[in-house]
Protein backbone atom coordinates (compact mmCIF):
# COMPACT_ATOMS: atom_id res chain seq x y z
CA UNK A 1 0.00 0.00 0.00
CA UNK A 2 2.83 2.33 0.97
CA UNK A 3 4.56 1.80 -2.82
CA UNK A 4 0.48 2.57 -3.96
CA UNK A 5 0.90 5.99 -1.84
CA UNK A 6 4.49 6.68 -3.32
CA UNK A 7 3.20 6.12 -6.81
CA UNK A 8 0.36 8.82 -6.53
CA UNK A 9 1.82 11.59 -4.54
CA UNK A 10 5.15 11.78 -6.82
CA UNK A 11 3.14 12.02 -9.32
CA UNK A 12 0.95 15.01 -8.45
CA UNK A 13 4.34 16.74 -7.01
CA UNK A 14 6.07 15.85 -10.55
CA UNK A 15 3.01 17.69 -12.61
CA UNK A 16 3.56 20.70 -9.72
CA UNK A 17 7.46 20.87 -10.31
CA UNK A 18 7.13 20.76 -13.68
CA UNK A 19 4.53 22.99 -14.06
CA UNK A 20 6.45 25.95 -12.23
CA UNK A 21 9.83 24.96 -14.66
CA UNK A 22 7.72 25.43 -17.47
CA UNK A 23 6.26 28.75 -16.57
CA UNK A 24 9.40 29.69 -15.20
CA UNK A 25 11.24 28.72 -18.49
CA UNK A 26 9.06 30.47 -20.46
CA UNK A 27 8.86 33.83 -18.92
CA UNK A 28 12.59 33.44 -18.90
CA UNK A 29 12.83 32.93 -22.96
CA UNK A 30 10.58 36.03 -23.02
CA UNK A 31 13.02 39.02 -23.69
CA UNK A 32 9.69 40.82 -21.25
CA UNK A 33 12.03 40.26 -18.17
CA UNK A 34 15.75 40.58 -17.29
CA UNK A 35 16.70 37.30 -15.80
CA UNK A 36 17.33 37.89 -11.91
CA UNK A 37 20.53 35.95 -10.67
CA UNK A 38 19.99 32.40 -10.36
CA UNK A 39 17.42 31.88 -12.50
CA UNK A 40 18.72 30.11 -15.39
CA UNK A 41 19.88 27.59 -12.07
CA UNK A 42 16.39 27.73 -10.42
CA UNK A 43 15.12 26.75 -13.60
CA UNK A 44 17.55 23.69 -13.53
CA UNK A 45 16.63 22.55 -10.07
CA UNK A 46 13.38 22.60 -10.52
CA UNK A 47 13.72 20.23 -13.71
CA UNK A 48 16.12 17.72 -11.58
CA UNK A 49 12.99 17.39 -8.54
CA UNK A 50 11.13 16.83 -11.22
CA UNK A 51 13.07 14.07 -12.91
CA UNK A 52 13.58 12.57 -9.44
CA UNK A 53 9.59 12.66 -8.68
CA UNK A 54 8.99 10.95 -12.20
CA UNK A 55 11.59 8.42 -11.19
CA UNK A 56 10.47 7.64 -8.05
CA UNK A 57 6.60 7.53 -9.37
CA UNK A 58 7.58 4.97 -12.04
CA UNK A 59 9.53 2.92 -9.60
CA UNK A 60 6.59 3.23 -7.23
CA UNK A 61 4.72 1.68 -9.73
CA UNK A 62 6.87 -1.09 -10.95
CA UNK A 63 7.91 -2.49 -7.64
CA UNK A 64 3.66 -2.12 -6.34
CA UNK A 65 2.28 -5.79 -7.43
CA UNK A 66 -1.54 -4.32 -7.30
CA UNK A 67 -0.62 -1.14 -9.71
CA UNK A 68 0.11 -3.88 -12.46
CA UNK A 69 2.58 -1.46 -14.22
CA UNK A 70 5.67 -3.59 -15.67
CA UNK A 71 8.74 -3.05 -17.80
CA UNK A 72 6.57 -3.10 -21.08
CA UNK A 73 4.18 -0.59 -20.23
CA UNK A 74 7.15 1.86 -18.83
CA UNK A 75 7.98 1.71 -22.40
CA UNK A 76 4.60 2.22 -23.89
CA UNK A 77 4.17 -1.29 -25.37
CA UNK A 78 0.59 -3.00 -25.13
CA UNK A 79 -0.77 -0.27 -22.63
CA UNK A 80 -4.04 1.23 -22.28
CA UNK A 81 -3.61 5.19 -23.60
CA UNK A 82 -3.03 6.60 -20.36
CA UNK A 83 -0.42 4.75 -19.56
CA UNK A 84 1.22 5.05 -22.83
CA UNK A 85 0.91 8.83 -22.58
CA UNK A 86 2.77 8.37 -18.72
CA UNK A 87 5.43 6.76 -21.01
CA UNK A 88 6.47 9.34 -23.52
CA UNK A 89 6.00 12.15 -20.88
CA UNK A 90 8.54 9.70 -19.20
CA UNK A 91 11.08 9.16 -21.91
CA UNK A 92 10.39 13.27 -22.78
CA UNK A 93 11.45 13.87 -19.27
CA UNK A 94 14.68 11.92 -19.44
CA UNK A 95 15.57 13.55 -23.43
CA UNK A 96 15.79 17.00 -22.17
CA UNK A 97 18.39 17.31 -19.58
CA UNK A 98 19.85 15.15 -21.54
CA UNK A 99 20.15 17.47 -24.53
CA UNK A 100 20.89 20.53 -22.05
CA UNK A 101 24.04 18.45 -20.86
CA UNK A 102 25.24 17.75 -24.63
CA UNK A 103 24.41 21.77 -25.46
CA UNK A 104 26.87 22.61 -22.46
CA UNK A 105 29.45 20.02 -23.69
CA UNK A 106 29.13 21.35 -27.36
CA UNK A 107 28.01 18.43 -28.68
CA UNK A 108 24.81 19.90 -30.16
CA UNK A 109 24.27 23.02 -31.79
CA UNK A 110 22.19 25.95 -29.64
CA UNK A 111 19.45 25.48 -32.64
CA UNK A 112 19.06 21.86 -32.19
CA UNK A 113 19.11 22.16 -28.89
CA UNK A 114 16.51 24.98 -28.86
CA UNK A 115 14.39 22.56 -31.07
CA UNK A 116 14.29 19.87 -28.95
CA UNK A 117 14.08 21.77 -25.77
CA UNK A 118 10.50 22.93 -27.42
CA UNK A 119 9.70 19.16 -26.98
CA UNK A 120 9.60 20.39 -22.97
CA UNK A 121 6.05 21.63 -24.18
CA UNK A 122 4.63 18.14 -25.57
CA UNK A 123 6.17 16.66 -22.78
CA UNK A 124 4.25 18.62 -19.50
CA UNK A 125 1.48 18.46 -21.98
CA UNK A 126 1.83 14.43 -21.93
CA UNK A 127 2.48 14.71 -18.27
CA UNK A 128 -0.57 16.59 -17.43
CA UNK A 129 -2.93 14.72 -20.35
CA UNK A 130 -1.34 11.32 -18.12
CA UNK A 131 -2.76 12.58 -14.94
CA UNK A 132 -6.41 13.31 -15.89
CA UNK A 133 -6.48 10.15 -18.02
CA UNK A 134 -4.63 7.70 -15.75
CA UNK A 135 -4.57 9.30 -12.77
CA UNK A 136 -6.54 7.49 -9.63
CA UNK A 137 -6.93 10.92 -8.28
CA UNK A 138 -8.22 12.67 -11.63
CA UNK A 139 -11.92 12.33 -10.25
CA UNK A 140 -11.26 14.62 -7.29
CA UNK A 141 -12.07 17.88 -7.67
CA UNK A 142 -8.67 19.24 -5.92
CA UNK A 143 -6.67 17.01 -7.91
CA UNK A 144 -8.59 18.77 -11.12
CA UNK A 145 -8.29 22.27 -9.07
CA UNK A 146 -4.73 21.34 -9.70
CA UNK A 147 -4.72 20.45 -13.33
CA UNK A 148 -6.42 23.85 -14.30
CA UNK A 149 -4.56 25.91 -12.27
CA UNK A 150 -1.44 24.02 -13.96
CA UNK A 151 -3.05 24.79 -17.37
CA UNK A 152 -3.78 28.19 -16.47
CA UNK A 153 -0.17 29.41 -15.08
CA UNK A 154 1.30 27.70 -18.32
CA UNK A 155 -1.01 28.86 -20.58
CA UNK A 156 -0.73 32.19 -18.52
CA UNK A 157 2.97 32.61 -19.19
CA UNK A 158 2.68 31.60 -23.40
CA UNK A 159 0.36 34.29 -23.71
CA UNK A 160 2.54 36.98 -21.36
CA UNK A 161 5.79 35.66 -23.49
CA UNK A 162 4.03 35.51 -27.26
CA UNK A 163 2.36 39.39 -26.59
CA UNK A 164 4.89 40.87 -24.19
CA UNK A 165 7.75 40.03 -27.08
CA UNK A 166 5.65 41.02 -29.78
CA UNK A 167 5.60 45.02 -28.99
CA UNK A 168 9.49 44.33 -28.50
CA UNK A 169 10.46 42.57 -31.52
CA UNK A 170 8.28 44.78 -33.40
CA UNK A 171 10.79 47.85 -32.51
CA UNK A 172 14.23 46.10 -32.61
CA UNK A 173 13.21 45.15 -36.33
CA UNK A 174 12.07 48.73 -37.15
CA UNK A 175 15.11 49.64 -35.45
CA UNK A 176 17.42 47.80 -37.61
CA UNK A 177 18.65 45.52 -34.38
Amino acid sequence: MILWEIARSTGIVAVVVYTLTAAWGILLAGRGIQQPKGALELHRALQGIGLAAILLHVAALLLDSHAGVGLLEVLGIGAPVGIVIGAVAFWLAVILPVSFALRTRRRLSFRLWRGVHYLAYGFWGAAVAHGIVQGSDAGNPVVLALYGAAIALVAGATFWRIFKDEPQARTRAASGD
